[in-house]
């Protein structure tokens, strides 16, 4: 028979107080766009932009805008990029009311918004009957490999204007210009990284280490870019990529500017190096689980091999068979949780299955709540006593809103694994994470 406990569920009552500037308890706010940037309130939380400045990184282009072509509001260096090379920057297109993503906005005869008198208008000539006729583009706008090089000024250069990336290290032309790079050498200031290693190139692009091309040791650290370490993940710049063994080519491994890669809580280097916290071993710095076995590289006692581990389980104890709380809360008043934590040595089947025993090594225990699928916690980990026994005191904030809830439980590793970690709930019980 099914336990009545595994269907309570909590019923959270507005204090009478809140924290938010906006009003926690006014649901029409989300909407609001006090900076006039075209961007609700609740999309500035989401974007991580300031609500009350329509420009959050000061690159000039509007939050709500950038949003919309999918551009970023928080970093003002794409605002100088030309997404869609049409000749024209981010920032340009945003105050001329072009699209980004578009280089023929109107889709008229001219090709580039940057060579159009009216990029907004779509502009044809000719007899209307004959049809539209291709209007002339001045041969001093031409760009025919989109670098936003004009040709004219190619042999100026000695670039190829039929080759974005005349010298290719992975930064075209007109780029290499911007950054005072020089568009026919890789490596510009010959620290051993192309140049297209060392700078942002596009929106989305995450494979740079931020340096500069045309300054060896960008931090005059007295290393140079290629043997430093910008991220401290105990891996040189350089290993960040991986290099294609007849060009030399880079490509994309890790991230030179993020030292966990894999947010598993191992640093890059550690990973591939092996990590002295988990007895030097290695892992895949891509993968936060190596070997997908329920336990991340940072406590898998064998990264590369998947391990057979007992089970837990969070349950009550002699008197209620499931962990118990009240079924009614207030915000701001502190309730508590109890229950145990079990091992089973054999597959977790279904409530009930198996032999089952307190633990006997600690787990941390950490409590959530759970609201049209997303999870807060309102607990922080805290380590079972004796025999996996809990008692977690909690207060409900005002980030969860009143009415119905579900109450989260999770168990993880703490001094050493012992036990695989279980996540058990209000209405479904115990399964894994």
């Amino acid at each position: 028979m099914k336990k009545l406990a595994l269907f309570v569920s909590l019923l959270m009552i507005a204090s009478s107080f809140t924290a938010s500037a906006w009003g926690a308890m006014d649901p029409t706010d989300t909407k609001a766009d006090p900076d006039d940037d075209k961007l609700g309130n609740l999309d500035e939380f989401r974007a991580g932009t300031n609500p009350l400045n329509p420009d959050s990184d000061g690159g000039g282009c509007w939050d709500g805008w950038e949003v919309t072509y999918g551009l970023d509001p928080t970093n003002p260096e794409d605002d100088l990029f030309d997404t869609d090379n049409d000749g024209w920057t981010n920032l340009r297109e945003f105050l001329e009311g072009t699209n980004p993503l578009n280089p023929n906005t109107d889709g008229d005869q001219y090709p580039l918004d940057s060579t159009d008198p009216n990029p907004l208008v779509p502009d044809t000539r000719g007899d209307p009957r004959i049809g539209p006729v291709p209007l002339p583009i001045p041969v001093a706008e031409w760009d025919s490999d989109n670098d936003t090089l004009a040709d004219v000024f190619e042999p100026e250069w000695g670039t190829d204007p039929f080759n974005r990336d005349s010298d290719g290290d992975k930064l075209h032309d007109g780029l290499e210009l911007y950054f005072g790079s020089d568009p026919n050498d890789r490596d510009t200031d010959d620290d051993g990284l192309w140049d297209g290693q060392e700078v942002w190139k596009m929106p989305g692009d995450m494979h740079f280490t931020g340096t500069s091309p045309t300054r060896a040791d960008s931090n005059g650290n007295g290393i140079d870019d290629y043997h430093d370490d910008n991220d401290m993940d105990f891996l040189p710049n350089w290993a960040e990529w991986k290099y294609d063994p007849i060009t030399g080519e880079p490509l994309n491994f890790t991230n030179p500017r993020d030292p966990d890669t894999d947010g598993d809580g191992v640093r890059d280097g550690h990973e591939i190096f092996g990590n002295p916290a988990n007895g030097d071993q290695t892992s895949d710095p891509l993968l936060a689980d190596t070997d997908d076995d329920q336990l991340t590289d940072d406590i898998d006692p064998r990264t590369w091999l998947v391990d057979h581990l007992a089970w837990s389980r969070v349950v009550g104890n002699s008197t209620c068979p499931t962990p118990f709380f009240p079924g009614v809360v207030t915000k701001g008043v502190p309730f508590n949780v109890q229950g145990q934590v079990e091992f089973n040595m054999t597959p977790y089947t279904g409530e009930g299955t198996g032999d089952w025993t307190p633990i006997s090594v600690p787990m941390l225990v950490q409590i959530w709540i759970e609201q049209d699928g997303v999870m807060t916690p309102i607990s922080d980990r805290v380590a079972t006593g004796n025999d996996g026994l809990f008692k977690v005191s909690v207060t409900i904030g005002d980030e969860v809103r009143a009415g119905l809830a579900r109450l989260v439980i999770t168990t993880s590793i703490h001094e050493k694994v012992e036990y695989l970690p279980m996540v058990w709930d209000d209405v479904s019980g115990n399964r894994l994470p």
